[in-house]
């Protein structure tokens, strides 16, 4: 008699369409390497033609980030709903998203503000930052805010989402597993933004949005999560008139990473790991 799946553990389950597990991180950084020249092309290009940066930014991660997925995900003959993990998932991963990214975002702000503080060139490249930035969140108009949230908080969310949580990450835990694929994940999300302050406050912010989808198995938590992050980044904190001083966002910063632990572990008590099923067993360990 002939084993059948169910007799030999041996045999791995494999998604129709997904490419072979050993290939599957080296696709995965070859399209977070296309996405990263296509980016910058298009930005530079952009720019370049006299387009302010919200239509850069839109122009952009519509094609480099939105766009990509959506063409590999034809290509490899999946529909969106099984590359990007487009699930419908319990009502809990999408309040844990929105309330953990409250804190979250605090401390990653505390962290950021901090490393700006004390980074060594003052000169021309904190210059750059705070220009662009100021361009980016004018609000002088009603079409000014709208445009920022639509750009920074809806479309933002959106598009890294599919992209990093959506189609890399799935194809990184198809190869070694959800424990190290959100790991690199993390690593190469915030290693896409180009920005070395905000490498490290952005590092905690995607280990998170790769364990909401490892543990909900669906993507739209880790968008809610983003667009909650950038939202308070963009309307709350960036708005603010009050001074801030050092010592007070650090304090802030160390409260509000103690509250996101606490609301993480509660979490990871209440709920099981359930995974998009992208051909492989592996928990995260």
């Amino acid at each position: 008699m002939n084993p059948t799946p169910d007799d030999d553990h041996s045999i791995e389950p494999v998604a129709p369409g997904w490419p072979a597990a050993g290939a599957c991180r080296r696709i995965a950084l070859v399209i977070f390497g296309l996405a990263l020249a296509m980016h910058l092309s298009i930005s530079v290009l952009a720019l370049s033609l006299g387009f302010g940066m919200r239509f850069t930014v839109i122009i952009s991660e519509l094609i480099s980030l939105l766009g990509l997925s959506l063409w590999v995900s034809f290509r490899m003959g999946l529909l969106p709903e099984e590359s990007l993990a487009l699930r419908h998932t319990a009502t809990v991963h999408a309040v844990v998203a929105i309330v953990a990214a409250v804190p979250l975002q605090i401390f990653g702000g505390a962290m950021q503000y901090v490393i700006l503080q004390s980074w060594p060139d003052d000169g021309a490249m904190k210059e750059l930052l705070e220009r662009s930035m100021q361009e980016l969140l004018r609000t002088d108009t009603a079409f000014d805010v709208l445009t920022l949230f639509l750009t920074g908080v809806v479309l933002a969310a959106v598009c890294e989402e599919v992209l990093f949580r959506g189609l890399l990450l799935q194809l990184l835990a198809r190869h070694s597993g959800w424990a190290s694929a959100i790991v690199l994940g993390a690593i190469l999300f915030s290693a896409f933004h180009l920005d070395p302050i905000g490498f490290l406050p952005r590092l905690p912010i995607g280990l998170f949005l790769g364990m909401l989808v490892w543990r909900s198995g669906s993507l739209y938590p880790a968008v809610l999560a983003h667009g909650t992050f950038n939202f308070i980044g963009l309307f709350v904190v960036a708005q603010a008139e009050e001074p801030i001083t050092l010592e007070g966002i650090t304090t802030a910063g160390v409260l509000a990473g103690l509250v996101f632990c606490a609301i993480l572990a509660i979490y990871l008590r209440i709920t099981e790991a359930s995974p998009p099923p992208i051909g492989r067993s592996e928990n995260l360990t």
